[in-house]
């Protein structure tokens, strides 16, 4: 089969790519690394900023809402294009993830306090779902939020919070109901970050990658923090980490590495020859480039999934298991192309691709466990997709 985009689509895509070339500075990409760790600087505010009054942030939305109403074909090509173009992607998960569970499981309520302030920027989130009980077997969660009168008290502890430190609040899966079964006690309410009893505590992984652990002590939040409906948790937390899971399935940055990694090749002499005329070089390179196709044609057919409204938790499972393994793939191809330089870091001058191949080497674990282990994806395919039984 032969695919293609549509004029329409194209165009999109062009004017992705040429806000990026605009706006992706060198001074953009060093404070963002520099700021890794800490807030956002000002250029990156700035930049941000500009997003924002693009509508890019609201790009999903109704118009009722503000929104553009662009397809999810069309915010996977967003997603695919900031990330080959190494930009930082809009912070926090409320594009992808937080502003559309709202637009479809939120009250009304929920959408005229929310939805605003998520497209002026106010309001940032990061995920806290999983706890040091409760990550592969998620609705096992203990993290309780108790109403009292207009408030709700939470008190619990969430890990691997990526970029909580970063963001203003958390969209936090909470229990509301103990003596319920446990997918069915579950609520997702926003807590900010600057409440009294919230405390951060960050964790520096492996990959160069700042996680964090959230520690929630008598909390109090309004009562209108509360997302949908009491007890309908799960089902919000499910659409969203199909949202979440194609995201992460994005080819876009693997791509870039591989584009980069055959210009490398195209360009580098070992033992009197070119790495690209080397057969097995170019074996390795016609089989990741085959493999970057799939990944690709996966992205887009989850997201004409959600288009057609269609359920597609078992093609984001695919997706984020296929994706997510090709990155370790490329990594380790890589690796053995470029020899023991790849083993060399960003900070030397005489790393290859400027030490992408090396940090993707070290990053690699992290996608495939992050929303929701290889693993249980498999699990996700067989039940769904496959319809076999349970053991």
């Amino acid at each position: 089969m032969q695919f293609h985009l549509t004029p329409e689509q194209l165009a999109w895509q062009q004017e992705v790519r040429n806000f990026l070339k605009e706006v992706v500075t060198p001074e953009l990409l060093k404070e963002v690394e520099e700021h890794e760790d800490k807030a956002a600087g000002p250029l990156e505010r700035e930049y941000y900023k500009r997003i924002a009054e693009k509508g890019w942030k609201a790009m999903n939305w109704s118009k009722e809402y503000g929104g553009l109403e662009r397809t999810a074909v069309e915010q996977f090509i967003f997603n695919e294009e900031f990330m080959y173009a190494k930009a930082p992607y809009p912070l926090g998960g409320e594009v992808s993830i937080t502003a559309p569970s709202i637009m479809k499981y939120g009250t009304e309520e929920n959408k005229k306090i929310w939805l605003p302030k998520i497209m002026e920027g106010e309001v940032t989130t990061a995920l806290s779902y999983s706890e040091p009980n409760a990550g592969t077997d998620l609705a096992s969660l203990q993290t309780s939020a108790v109403q009292d009168g207009d408030e709700w008290v939470i008190n619990g502890q969430k890990t691997w919070n990526t970029i909580g430190h970063r963001v203003s609040h958390q969209w936090a899966a909470v229990r509301t109901d103990p003596s319920a079964p446990k997918h069915k006690g579950i609520s997702i309410i926003i807590i900010p970050n600057d409440a009294p009893g919230v405390t951060l505590v960050k964790q520096h992984t492996w990959g160069n990658h700042t996680t964090n652990e959230v520690f929630f002590d008598n909390v109090r939040v309004p009562k209108e923090n509360l997302i949908g409906n009491v007890n309908q948790g799960w089902m919000i937390l499910t659409g969203a980490l199909d949202h979440e899971r194609i995201v992460m399935g994005s080819s876009g940055q693997i791509r870039r590495i591989f584009d980069d990694l055959v210009k490398h090749c195209r360009h580098t002499v070992v033992d009197g020859e070119l790495l690209i005329n080397r057969p097995d070089v170019r074996s390795k390179l016609a089989e990741l480039y085959t493999d970057l196709e799939v990944a690709r044609l996966f992205g887009f057919r989850g997201a004409s999934m959600i288009d057609q409204g269609k359920d597609c938790s078992s093609e984001a499972s695919m997706m984020k298991v296929y994706a997510t393994e090709l990155r370790t793939k490329i990594a380790d191809f890589g690796m053995q192309i470029v020899g023991m330089y790849g083993q060399l870091n960003k900070h030397d001058e005489l790393a290859p691709l400027l030490g992408a191949l090396e940090h993707q080497y070290r990053l690699a674990p992290f996608h495939r466990f992050g929303g929701g282990t290889n693993e249980v994806q498999r699990n996700i395919v067989a039940q769904r997709g496959l319809r076999l039984p349970r053991r």
